[in-house]
């Protein structure tokens, strides 16, 4: 314990200095880094837009969660380390209507006693509510509705299974369901509101898998496809942009060609229906 002690206070003194590089759709800088001045050191983990040009950093500072809201010039209008006993690391961030978010976390780095932790946080970056719940790796979403949907995976033998829940907006659970089963992947799986609900992708049998839900967690459509010859496509990396009524998935994946093997990028696109 006194080694941990001693090597937060340790990691408080160091200097990790935060920029923000502006750059254009076609990946060119427009201006050169801005220097944004924390409080605290942060090991930043995501960055989310909020409305009136306003960008959210959520990262960790030592071992709590770390908010903080900034301008684009790199102005602080505020910051929070967040409270709590239990270590925290932020995973997913879902902006909020008030200009807050919903972000979720992991406690815990081995599969068998991590726990999910959910906190929403209000437009001053107070933290209004949180709950723990079981899992070892996810990704929420803030729905129309103001409920949250939360895509997570726990330890099931040698694999994972992985769930859906829905909660309320005061994070009660309000429905559960299974999605998949002994899988291989963990962490792999995203969540995005649109329509009216929200689409759920990840890797399903080391293919590409994704389902879209009404708000109610009812699936309206699913989409799996496993590697198959003669091309066996084996997806390690996804993302879910949702745009319109468009869905466009990034995927990263090594592809099997006999005895060759090589890695490419392939930009998939999905009507909402």
């Amino acid at each position: 314990l006194r080694m941990i002690e001693e090597n937060n206070r340790a990691l408080a003194r160091s200097e990790r200095p935060v920029s923000l590089l502006p750059v254009s759709a076609n990946g060119r800088e427009v201006s050169t880094s801005v220097p944004i001045r924390l409080a605290a050191n942060a090991d930043l983990t995501d960055l989310v837009r909020l409305p009136g040009g306003r960008l959210l950093l959520v990262g960790a500072a030592g071992l709590r969660p770390l908010v903080a809201d900034v301008s684009l010039d790199g102005a602080v209008t505020w910051e929070r380390v967040l409270p709590g006993d239990v270590p925290v690391v932020v995973e997913s961030v879902s902006p909020t209507s008030d200009g807050g978010a919903a972000l979720l976390g992991r406690s815990g780095s081995e599969p068998k006693s991590a726990r999910l932790w959910v906190g929403v946080i209000s437009g001053k970056g107070e933290l209004v509510a949180q709950t723990f719940l079981p899992g070892h790796d996810g990704e929420i979403a803030r729905l129309e509705s103001g409920e949250y949907a939360l895509v997570y995976d726990q330890i099931a033998g040698t694999g994972f299974d992985i769930g859906l829940k829905r909660l309320g907006a005061d994070l009660k659970e309000r429905a559960a369901s299974p999605l998949l089963q002994k899988q291989t992947a963990t962490g792999a799986y995203r969540v995005s509101a649109m329509a009216g609900g929200f689409v759920v992708a990840g890797v399903r049998d080391r293919g590409l898998w994704m389902a879209r839900f009404d708000a109610s967690g009812k699936e309206l459509w699913s989409d799996a496809r496993p590697p198959a010859p003669p091309d066996l496509e084996i997806v390690t990396h996804l993302e879910l942009l949702p745009r319109a009524r468009t869905l466009i998935v990034p995927a990263s994946m090594y592809v099997v060609q006999g005895r060759e093997q090589r890695q490419v990028v392939k930009v998939l696109r999905f009507s909402v229906d």
